[in-house]
């Protein structure tokens, strides 16, 4: 990582990529996937005897099993917009790595940087909205969860990993202005995940701090990573900030006592009305059921949440049904859609990343692994739209090079 922080020369293909980083949570991103998907085009025209290595399938899994999902749906409809959602698997790996070695080098921090500066901004256009919120409301829970963000849960997976990369860029930095530069980032986008309030992001970034700290124990830079631990820590005990929990628990009592008074119908469930916690259980019970009936490849890229829904159905679960309720847990969700097949596919994914994180030992691949796996126990996350683009960057980013995936003769 010799390259400075702001490049001396932007080409306009830096810009292409930039440009979707920056404005990606601004609903502008189709257009410019339109754009590298022309230049992916257009390069491959120019060349022949493309040949992909197995590394390049592996990267790609969650498009490539949401494609084999196809031979067993029938709502084509929902099969195809998921595949849709799927897209950047396949367009953020070709538009990488169709570039030659020495574009990679020069670009590779760039582009991390500019996707860093990309979730600040928006962290701070959240503060901004939190802010006007709260001088309506006077509500400090203004600042915290849905009302800080609608997308809590995968944001915050993003802003886990972005700062668990961080941290090892603080580590390992040389460069006074880039360790700077990092440390600030990742104080900020600490905050940022607190706020969000998302208990299973806020665990695995702290676990994997954690871990850090144990790797590299004898690197004096370690006291840097004990800062954030520390701020994580005050920041759980702030006023307000286990509100979102304290209402749960007090809206379930609440229920409870009115179905006792009868002011509930008898066939609704207290779960039914209940937080995530129950919701999530009732999901995560109903995938299982559905799974057991169709356990090698699953119900397809497009019947699972009519499967999902129709156990709600069923099984009386009035709030589930009527949210669509998905399972809230990517390997379930996985073995919903895909039975054993795509659960295996998926177990191929993490063995080549832990492989090539430990042959590679460069900065970046820890992180995002043990995020994604950590989160996925609570999350949907590689296969839903808002996530899709920003995992599938980093992934491509961090695990693949031009060398390993595709070969152009």
């Amino acid at each position: 990582m010799n390259a400075s922080i702001i490049p001396k020369k932007i080409s306009f293909d830096n810009l292409s990529l930039v440009s979707l980083l920056f404005i990606s949570y601004l609903d502008f991103a189709p257009f410019f996937y339109i754009f590298l998907v022309i230049q992916i085009i257009v390069f491959l025209i120019k060349k022949n005897n493309l040949k992909f290595s197995l590394h390049f399938f592996i990267i790609s899994f969650p498009f490539i099993i949401a494609l084999f999902g196809l031979i067993n749906t029938s709502n084509f409809n929902q099969a195809f917009e998921d595949i849709g959602r799927l897209l950047p698997f396949i367009i953020f790996p070709f538009y990488l790595l169709l570039k030659s070695k020495e574009q990679w080098i020069e670009q590779k921090l760039i582009m991390f940087i500019f996707f860093i500066i990309g979730l600040i901004i928006h962290f701070l256009i959240d503060i901004i909205s939190s802010c006007n919120l709260f001088l309506v409301t006077k509500n400090i829970n203004s600042f915290f969860y849905t009302n800080f963000d609608k997308d809590t849960n995968i944001l915050s997976v993003i802003v886990a990993c972005s700062s668990l990369i961080l941290a090892e860029f603080c580590i390992q930095e040389k460069n006074k202005h880039r360790f700077i530069f990092y440390f600030i980032s990742m104080l900020l986008l600490i905050i940022f995940l607190m706020f969000l309030q998302s208990k299973v992001a806020q665990i695995s970034l702290f676990l994997g701090l954690f871990l850090l700290i144990i790797f590299n124990r004898s690197n004096k830079k370690i006291a840097y990573v004990l800062f954030p631990i520390s701020l994580m820590i005050i920041i759980f005990f702030m006023p307000g900030f286990n509100s979102r929990f304290q209402t749960a628990i007090n809206n379930s009592q609440v229920i409870k006592l009115n179905k006792i008074q009868k002011k509930v119908p008898k066939d609704l469930s207290v779960e039914d009305y209940d937080f995530s916690e129950n919701m999530r259980k009732i999901a995560i019970e109903g995938s299982i059921s559905v799974i057991k009936n169709n356990i090698l490849i699953g119900v397809g890229t497009g019947d699972w949440r009519d499967e999902l829904t129709e156990w709600y159905k069923l099984n009386n679960h009035i709030k589930s049904y009527k949210d669509r309720t998905a399972p809230h847990n990517q390997y379930i969700r996985i073995a919903l859609k895909h039975g054993i097949v795509g659960l295996l596919y998926m177990g191929v994914f993490i063995f080549y990343g832990i492989k090539q994180a430990r042959k590679t030992k460069n900065p970046g691949m820890f992180s995002i692994l043990f995020i994604l796996i950590i989160t996925s126990l609570g999350y949907d996350i590689l296969d839903v739209g808002t996530g899709a683009p920003s995992i599938a960057f980093l992934l491509s980013l961090f695990f693949i090079n031009p060398n390993n995936l595709i070969k152009i003769k």
